[in-house]
């Protein structure tokens, strides 16, 4: 089934009223609620209960239009406190939930008429006022509900806003929660057997990319884990600061001393070459002629 004009606004505007009934939920607990519903972004700007009226005004306006009935008469004044909020979202979701997918397609072309103010309308196909008009408008007062409450100080989060968006919907290819199961056997890595993951819900390709991430974390950890590979790597630095610069760099100078010339390419080209060959003879086991800072017994 392919994505339709239908998913595009009447799924998605049922998700907005979901997901602005979540967080009307969680605001509603909060010491000060009270004071919430005369609460402003910004003083140029609406209320929260104006922003609760104008989602669900537009979302059964939505219905209407796309179906070509008359939509629902709701008046501002009645939307003004939590209780009155989950009122009105629960009557649209009815009408929302009454939307008959195949007369939403056969209308995609269909022009319909639409007030933009006092003494203002405006033309367009059904499409047209779906997708450029009415869900931006839809998702515009929801987010600004949103933004009012964390401004007010309620415990919102990212995943408050968007949990209802991802429910599955039957019949739909609208929902990106889709389960897709994917079983990981132990992959063993080194000396020791990784457990990838198990049964997940989530994109083949995350699943790769970390794998691969284990693969190198287990890379490192395994050369960092070889014995003896700090005290190389410090015996290999020690000896060729001692022959680059004769002295340790990181001690203080004494008064009037100088050191050797550290800008020398070829001098340097040379002790980096040295310091490479030291530590691959480390590994493999081979006698080196650095000096040992270990004590003598």
């Amino acid at each position: 089934m392919s994505y339709s004009l239908y998913d595009a606004a009447i799924l998605h505007s049922k998700d907005a009223l979901n997901s602005l009934s979540s967080i009307l939920k969680k605001a509603e607990s909060h010491a000060n609620a009270a004071s919430f519903t005369t609460a402003k972004l910004a003083e140029d700007m609406l209320d929260l209960s104006f922003q609760v009226h104008f989602t669900t005004d537009t979302a059964q306006k939505i219905a209407a239009r796309l179906t070509g009935s008359e939509p629902l008469t709701l008046a501002r004044e009645d939307c003004n406190s939590f209780e009155s909020y989950q009122a009105r979202i629960a009557q649209v979701l009815e009408v929302l939930n009454k939307v008959d997918r195949e007369l939403v397609e056969k209308r995609i072309d269909e022009v319909v008429t639409i007030g933009l103010g006092p003494g203002k309308s405006a033309d367009m196909k059904c499409r047209d006022f779906a997708q450029g008009y009415a869900i931006p408008n839809v998702f515009f007062h929801l987010t600004t509900a949103y933004a009012i409450l964390r401004k007010e100080g309620v415990d919102l989060g990212k995943m408050d806003f968007l949990t209802p968006f991802g429910s599955p919907k039957p019949g739909s290819l609208s929902s990106f929660a889709t389960p897709l199961s994917i079983t990981r056997p132990q992959i063993p890595i080194f000396k020791s057997n990784i457990s990838i993951i198990t049964t997940v819900k989530m994109a083949a390709h995350w699943w790769l990319l970390r794998a691969i991430q284990s693969f190198e974390d287990h890379i490192v950890a395994s050369i960092l884990r070889r014995p003896g590979f700090h005290r190389a790597v410090g015996r290999i630095h020690k000896t060729i600061n001692e022959k680059q610069y004769g002295r340790n760099p990181h001690e203080p100078l004494a008064p009037g001393e100088a050191t050797a010339d550290p800008n020398s390419g070829d001098r340097n080209e040379r002790f980096a070459r040295h310091f490479i060959e030291e530590l691959k003879n480390q590994f493999r086991g081979k006698p080196t002629d650095l000096p040992s800072n270990r004590p003598k017994k």
